[in-house]
């Protein structure tokens, strides 16, 4: 529940809020089951270095993979080369890939 409140905050400017959330967020001892929701604070803090850190260290679950090809909150690392580089490492296709292997009617 933390980390969506964290982007709550963030959404309704209180950025000072957000940010102290993210930061208790990472000394939890579960901090590998919300990474993706720190990538997603850092993200829209602008700071896409450490989204990818954080992604990097993500416990990936089906839910969590469903959601990193589609979630808006990520567009502004997709056309970052470690985002294409992310989704290989994990197993995902991009979407020009899976495009591909449409068969042609």
């Amino acid at each position: 529940m933390i980390p969506f409140v964290g982007t709550v905050y963030w959404r309704c400017g209180e950025r000072g809020r957000a940010r102290a959330l993210l930061d208790a967020m990472k000394r939890r001892p579960d901090v590998r089951d919300h990474g993706y929701r720190a990538a997603i604070l850092h993200t829209l803090f602008g700071e896409k270095d450490s989204a990818f850190v954080w992604l990097q260290h993500e416990r990936w679950t089906m839910g969590k993979l469903s959601g990193l090809s589609g979630d808006p909150w990520l567009e502004p690392l997709r056309s970052d080369p470690r985002y294409a580089q992310l989704l290989q490492r994990i197993g995902i296709r991009g979407s020009s890939a899976a495009k591909d292997d449409l068969p042609n009617r």
